[in-house]
C-alpha cells in the first residue's frame, strides 16, 4: 500500500512539474518581443519613397515602450491590392496603405493618418503654354470644364470622376506626362509631397506647376495589419499617439515634407475642396491634431 501511495505521489509530482514547465513556457512566450515585418522594395526609387514610412514605423515602436523585433522583407515592386493579400496571408504583418472601406473591412487599420492628409492636397501640372488658360479660373466649374489625366486604377481617378471632373486615363507615368505635354489633356493633379521631386522631368517636357490653384480632398494613409494580429495594431496606435502628443510625429513629418509645403505656398492659392466618396466613415476627421492644415506654420 505504501509503495502504491509513493508511486502515485511520484506521478503527481511529475505531472505538477510538467504543468509548471508548460506554464513557464507560455509566460515566456507572452513576454516575448512582438514581431513586426514590413516590405522593402528592391527598387531604390521606391526605397527612397518609403523611407518616411519606415522611419515613422520605427518611431511608433520606440514610443510604444513595448519589446519588439523589426524585420524588413525584400520584395519586387507590387500594387497595394497585392500587398493586401500578402498582409492577409502574413507574408509580412504591417504595411502603409491608402485607406478605403474595402480595405478596412479586410484588415485592421491604425487610424492615424501617416501623411497628415497631405496626399489629398493636389497641385496642377500643366503645359507652360497653358498659363493664361488657368489664370482666370475662379470656381470649380471652370476647372471641371477642362480635361485632367490620372492613372488607370488610381483611387484619385474615382474621386475626381465622382466630383464631376473630366478625365482621360493613362496606364503609366510616362503616358500621363505625354498627354499633358502634347496637349491631349489640360492638367495632371499631383500631391504636394510628390510633385516637386518630379521637377527635372517636368521641365524637360516644358511642364510647370500651375501657381494659383489647388485641389483638396480628405485622404489618409494608415498602417494596416492582419486581423489576426490585433496586438500589433494596439502597439502601433499607442506609439503613434504618444509621438503625436510629444511632437515627435510632427517633427518627422515636417522634416520630410516641410520644404515641399513651403514651396507650394498653399496659403496664397485658391483652393477647391471636393468630397472623397472612398473615405471610410470612421476616419478621425474631427481630431485636428492628426491633419495638416494650411494655417499651420513650421
Amino acid at each position: 500500500m505504501m509503495y502504491r501511495q509513493s508511486r502515485w505521489c511520484t506521478l503527481w509530482q511529475f505531472a505538477l512539474l510538467l504543468f509548471l514547465f508548460a506554464s513557464s513556457g507560455h509566460a515566456e512566450e507572452g513576454h516575448a518581443p512582438l514581431r513586426f515585418s514590413y516590405p522593402v522594395s528592391d527598387n531604390p526609387v521606391f526605397q527612397h519613397r518609403d523611407s518616411y514610412f519606415v522611419s515613422l514605423l520605427k518611431l511608433a515602436l520606440e514610443k510604444s515602450g513595448e519589446s519588439y523585433v523589426l524585420e524588413p522583407i525584400t520584395l519586387s515592386a507590387m500594387s497595394e491590392k497585392r500587398s493586401k493579400l500578402f498582409l492577409r496571408s502574413e507574408r509580412y504583418n504591417v504595411h502603409w496603405l491608402l485607406t478605403s472601406e474595402e480595405l478596412e473591412q479586410e484588415l485592421l487599420p491604425v487610424r492615424i493618418p501617416l501623411y497628415k492628409g497631405l496626399i489629398g492636397w493636389r497641385l496642377l501640372v500643366i503645359s507652360d503654354e497653358y498659363r493664361d488658360k488657368f489664370s482666370n479660373i475662379t470656381e470649380p466649374g471652370a476647372l471641371k470644364a477642362l480635361v485632367a489625366t490620372q492613372g488607370l486604377g488610381w483611387p484619385d481617378t474615382h474621386i475626381l470622376h465622382s466630383n464631376g471632373f473630366s478625365l482621360r486615363l493613362a496606364v503609366d507615368w510616362s503616358g500621363l506626362l505625354e498627354m499633358v505635354s502634347k496637349h491631349n489633356v489640360d492638367y495632371l493633379p499631383l500631391a504636394v509631397n510628390e510633385v516637386w521631386a518630379e521637377m527635372p522631368t517636368l521641365k524637360a517636357k516644358n511642364l510647370i506647376v500651375e501657381p494659383n490653384l489647388a485641389l483638396h480632398y480628405p485622404s489618409a494613409y494608415y498602417f494596416f495589419v492582419s486581423k489576426a494580429q490585433p496586438e500589433q495594431a494596439r502597439v502601433l496606435e499607442s506609439g503613434l499617439r504618444k509621438a503625436v502628443s510629444d511632437g515627435s510625429f510632427d517633427a518627422l513629418f515636417y522634416d520630410n515634407f516641410g520644404d515641399d509645403i513651403e514651396r507650394a505656398k498653399l496659403e496664397q492659392r485658391r483652393i477647391f475642396r471636393i468630397d472623397n466618396p472612398l473615405l471610410p466613415v470612421k476616419t478621425p476627421l474631427d481630431d485636428k491634431q492628426l491633419w495638416f492644415n494650411v494655417s499651420q506654420t513650421h
